[in-house]
């Protein structure tokens, strides 16, 4: 018998979101034995108020439910696969593989979307079509979408992702607010990426980083979830692992890392002044600036 099983909207029903006038938005969710927190997540993505969506979720092959949840929820997942891995960054590889919108994010179980932040991220996407990948303001919550914190970090400085300074000195990148043009993924050996066991998302990010800057967008968009037995939580070994691919800190780089540490504290202003256009902020009647 085989240990792979998939289900979800578009087997039964193929692409129903053809010639929409807004742009498809595919969001991936990989999980394995977190049936407790994906509701979070599930719930949060049926308040989109978003109409061109659609949700591939990848399971590692979980035994705790997972599977009945999925099938249970198939009118608003579009793809799902069930089958055993080699870690996460393996399983949101097969995610990417499949997904069909302009515009890609990933939400791990038990992470959210704030309200509206679909519609939020297709109107900045629409209205800057020059920008290609956008983080917005960082939220993280506990079990239950209970938000505990929120914070607006400094806009974010290409080469300094390159070497890892985020995360490390300066405010991380949150992975569950970033969105980011499918054509993107070309920049990114997906073959590498998906040996990775935990430093994944910052090889995506400093792949990112070599072909365009990450625009900062003032705006709840995703948040992350604090709960116990998260990879994330091993940051020696995160770092570890992520020292095979970063490039090397510059003396310039230092000095850059430095500077740019008190505007961790800075007014929302003076941010703004110093980012220019690598931080959008909403003005009345002119929409994202």
């Amino acid at each position: 018998m085989s240990d792979r099983r998939e289900g979800g909207a578009r087997l039964g029903q193929g692409s129903k979101r053809a010639g929409s006038a807004v742009p498809l938005i595919s969001i991936v969710t990989v999980t394995y034995n977190a049936v407790q927190h994906l509701p979070d997540t599930l719930k949060t993505i049926r308040a989109q108020d978003y109409p061109n969506m659609e949700w591939i979720v990848i399971d590692g092959g979980s035994t705790d439910g997972t599977i009945d949840l999925l099938r249970a929820n198939e009118d608003v997942i579009d793809y799902w696969l069930s089958e055993p891995d080699h870690g996460m960054y393996d399983a949101l590889a097969k995610g990417f593989k499949q997904a069909r919108g302009e515009i890609v994010c990933w939400l791990n179980a038990g992470d959210i979307f704030l309200n509206g932040a679909l519609s939020t991220v297709a109107e900045v996407f629409q209205t800057h079509p020059e920008t290609n990948w956008i983080t917005g303001i960082q939220f993280w919550h506990l079990p239950g979408c209970r938000i505990i914190g929120s914070f607006i970090p400094p806009a974010y400085d290409s080469g300094l992702i390159g070497c890892g300074a985020y995360g490390k000195w300066l405010p991380y990148i949150e992975q569950e607010a970033t969105f980011f043009r499918r054509a993107m993924l070309d920049g990114v050996n997906i073959e590498e990426f998906r040996q990775f066991k935990l430093a994944g998302d910052l090889y995506l990010w400093s792949c990112f980083a070599k072909h365009d800057k990450l625009t900062l967008v003032c705006a709840g968009l995703g948040s992350f979830c604090i709960h116990e037995g998260q990879l994330s939580s091993d940051k020696q070994a995160y770092w570890k692992e992520a020292e095979t691919f970063l490039d090397h800190i510059t003396f310039a780089a230092r000095i850059k890392i430095l500077s740019r540490m008190p505007l961790k504290y800075a007014p929302i202003r003076v941010k703004k002044m110093l980012a220019g256009n690598a931080m959008l902020t909403w003005v009345k009647g002119k929409g994202w600036q």
